[in-house]
């Protein structure tokens, strides 16, 4: 199939356009003078008389077979250790199953398996639990180890926030220390032995840290000798005493296999001759059993590599090395339990399992940074704060400008999206929903592509688009539909609530330039979720070329066309016979205009969705220390106001979908605030920056970057600073010079803690104030500090990135 550009391109060939923006004839011309609410219904005839419109193929069902496949994929990775590939092999495997077989169940308690071993419990805990959902379709030991899984699931999520607790007591006091012991480094003998005395409190201090540390290290090993028991039901007992002899048997040493819920410290050397009860068949699924998940049931570090010995057999202790273990040995040590494993506790934390808090089980509760909150908001602009206002000039249009002087750190903007769309290679890794990268992420029941962190947000994204976009998911990937184009649809249908609000909008909407529209709404109120803030948005239409505009009206009727197969205009998905193909209704010309319109404003108002990556094993000063994954796009209104800067005062950072607008040098009372559009003046030369701006946006920053031709040249170094106030002497900017060098020689951007971005603040403040500007260590503070803030954004510390998966591609191909 054609992607949607081809087409549009051999469409506009065939009327003989061209590059120019002329089309050749009268009725071309004609074309052109016509406005949108006459073009849309031209230019849909005219491809429907060519026959430009793309073939739209019908939604990819469940497949068991194809399940099975990836199972057994996930299943072989999984043996030699290599976890990560697992779980996105489980992953494409429940997105493919059959919703309700035992196969899905069966994937759902192997990737618990395998987020087990990675010492990923909150997803883990989330895989058990809606394993154990089909309970009736498993088999009798898997769902022992199941709730041995989640019970220590519980208490080690309990351990984790218990000491996330203590450490948020006691770090910030010992880090102010740590800083000042840096800040003394590299003075003489005697000055740096004074401040690196510490006191008996601070000792006492210091040793708790350790404590704390020392818990969180053993708390593996802890549950080694609490939880290497699994209790069994005396249901389940007495059902694997009515049995065969020699299927009890084998059924006990699988048992004992998969018993050993204990922590991995590093390569587990495993008997062969206990690898039987990897090739058992699943129940109704496929000839690879979950027992190979189970019975290496570890928590902790994941190996890749794996000695050709190795089997399904119990897994070592931990601390004590690579160890061979007999399948007699094994089960020795399950027939002598140790009394804090009694039944009594275990049914004690299975009665707390069922109370537990629903935060312990939320993909991003990993002690991550919360989505910050404006403590004075503004009462005109609810997501802003009260330091800022939106005005109005001619030569700006609307824009933001600060009330009060605002100081580098504080938050000026919480904004949710109005809508945003995930990027096709991250389907099968992070919620289509709210962004959150999650490795235990559940199916739509009716579509492959379809993938959410809970059912919570399943309910949401079905109620607010993915009826609509669910059965045309495939389509929109085969024709290449992403990024902006695939925004455009979805703020289309999240505005009209999937056709719901149509005919109310036909009747009701005024359509208003955005220079009658000064702070909004009647009211006066700016509210971020109101469609009317959106839609009157500079959409820079007036400002293309008749080529551009006449390509961007071909992809609004490719669109329109693509959701009259849905049931956007028809009542049943099944049944489109009710909806003309050939000609358009009122109602279908009106939102024709409305895609025109979003893909309009999609161009020059959406903002890209960034994850930070980062690589634990490398260098501070490695280039390649970490780097910026975008996953999609989205359009927040009250942000999109801002104008662009190449020397912006702002920073902005993605709390899974939302954004947080960061102040990052010193705004004073009635000045602009600006954010930037992905060029600033320190990574790019003014020619590169006018011409990009100019092509994509229409007009000529006037920053004093652009007037005063800042570039690298220009930077002032460290030798060469020119004080212009009296508000800081020569000795003490020195002080500050030789402080900073000390923060970034040693840890620099591996540092992130509070203190950190404090003395950051006060260094950008400083120099802001009292410093001729370019200057180099001006930027590289302020480089760090964005850096500390981007790490309370969406964060994520793998040392590899997840595996990119081609399904959806691969599917396509075969219809």
């Amino acid at each position: 199939m054609e992607h949607l550009q081809q087409i549009i391109d051999s469409f506009c060939d065939s009327l003989e356009m061209t590059m120019g923006g002329a089309i050749l004839g009268s009725t071309g011309a004609d074309l052109l003078m016509r406005s949108p609410e006459e073009l849309i219904p031209i230019v849909y005839n005219l491809l429907a008389k060519a026959q430009r419109f793309p073939i739209i193929g019908v939604r990819v069902s469940k497949n068991r077979e194809e399940a099975e496949e990836y199972f057994v994929l996930a299943t072989n990775v999984s043996e030699i250790e290599d976890d990560v590939t697992a779980i996105n092999y489980y992953t494409i495997c429940i997105a493919v199953a059959v919703p309700d077989s035992p196969l899905l169940y069966l994937a759902y308690a192997d990737r618990s398996a395998s987020l087990y071993r990675l010492a990923r419990f909150s997803a883990c805990l989330m895989d058990v639990n809606r394993a154990l959902k089909g309970a009736i379709c498993l088999d009798p030991e898997l769902i022992c180890s199941l709730h041995e899984r989640k019970r220590i699931c519980i208490i080690e999520l309990k351990k984790e926030k218990a000491i996330r607790r203590e450490k948020e007591k006691v770090m910030p006091e010992f880090e102010s220390e740590v800083v000042e012991k840096k800040a003394g480094e590299g003075k003489d003998d005697e000055c740096h032995k004074k401040e690196s005395t510490i006191s008996e409190a601070e000792k006492k201090k210091l040793k708790r840290l350790r404590k704390l540390n020392a818990r969180k290290q053993q708390s593996m090993a802890e549950m080694t000798a609490e939880g290497s028991r699994v209790e069994h039901d005396d249901s389940f007992s007495s059902s694997a005493a009515d049995e065969p002899a020699e299927d009890a048997t084998k059924k006990s040493s699988s048992s004992s296999s998969s018993a050993a819920n204990q922590p991995r410290k590093g390569a587990v050397k495993k008997s062969s001759s206990s690898s039987s009860a990897a090739d058992q068949p699943g129940k109704g699924a496929t000839k690879t059993s979950s027992s190979s998940s189970i019975a290496a049931d570890q928590p902790g570090k994941s190996t890749t590599k794996k000695s050709s010995s190795s089997s399904s057999s119990a897994a070592d202790q931990p601390g004590k090395g690579a160890t061979k273990k007999s399948p007699s040995s094994s089960s020795s040590a399950v027939d002598k339990p140790k009394k804090s494993a009694s039944k009594k506790s275990s049914l004690k934390a299975e009665s707390s399992a069922d109370e537990i808090d629903e935060g312990m089980t939320s993909p991003d509760n990993d002690g991550k940074f919360p989505l910050p909150h404006i403590a004075n908001p503004n009462e005109l602009v609810p997501s802003a704060s009260a330091k800022v206002k939106i005005d109005f000039s001619q030569t700006y249009g609307r824009h933001l400008i600060a009330t009060e002087d605002i100081k580098p750190g504080e938050v000026l903007l919480v904004e949710h999206p109005f809508a945003s769309v995930l990027m096709p290679h991250f389907y099968h890794t992070t919620c289509r929903y709210c962004f959150v990268r999650c490795e235990a992420l559940i199916s739509c029941p009716k579509c492959l592509l379809g993938t959410f962190c809970s059912e919570k947000c399943l309910s949401r994204a079905f109620d607010e688009f993915h009826r609509v976009e669910c059965p045309i998911l495939l389509t929109l990937m085969k024709l290449e539909i992403a990024g902006d184009a695939h925004l455009a649809i979805r703020l289309f249908l999240v505005a009209t609530k999937q056709g719901a609000n149509l005919k109310s909008m036909m009747q009701h909407l005024v359509f208003k330039s955005p220079l009658e529209i000064h702070l909004g709404p009647i009211k006066g109120q700016y509210f971020a979720e109101d469609y009317i803030n959106v839609h009157n948005l500079m959409d820079n239409h007036g400002k293309l070329t008749a080529l551009n505009l006449f390509r961007k009206c071909c992809e609004a009727v490719v669109l329109l066309f693509v959701l009259k197969h849905t049931t956007f205009f028809s009542k049943s998905e099944e049944d489109t016979s009710e909806v003309d193909m050939e000609n358009l209704t009122e109602e279908e010309v009106y939102a024709g205009m409305l895609l025109l319109k979003f893909l309009l404003l999609s161009t020059c108002n959406s903002r890209s969705v960034v994850d930070m990556v980062e690589k634990p094993k490398a260098k501070a000063e490695d280039e390649e220390y970490y780097h910026l994954s975008q996953i999609g796009y989205a359009l927040y209104p009250v942000h999109s106001l801002m104008n662009h800067s190449c020397d912006p005062n702002t920073f902005s950072v993605n709390h899974k979908d939302s954004i947080v607008c960061y102040a990052i040098q010193p705004i004073k009372k009635g000045d602009q605030i600006f954010t930037f559009y992905n060029w600033t003046y320190t990574r790019f030369d003014k020619m590169f920056r006018t011409n990009r701006l100019l092509f994509e946006y229409f007009f000529t920053c006037q920053c004093d970057a652009c007037k005063f031709d800042w570039g690298q040249k220009l930077f002032y170094t460290n030798a060469k600073l020119k004080r212009i106030s009296n508000k800081i002497t020569e000795k003490e900017l020195k002080e500050y010079e030789r402080k900073f060098k000390m923060y970034t020689s040693k840890e620099g951007l591996r540092s992130s803690t509070q203190n950190d971005l404090d003395f950051l603040i006060d260094v950008v403040s400083v120099y802001s104030k009292c410093v001729k500007l370019p200057c180099q260590t001006h930027i590289e503070a302020s480089e760090c500090m964005t850096f500390i803030l981007a790490k309370r954004g969406n964060t994520y510390e793998n040392g590899e990135d997840f595996v990119l998966c081609k399904l959806a591609f691969s599917r396509g191909n075969r219809d």
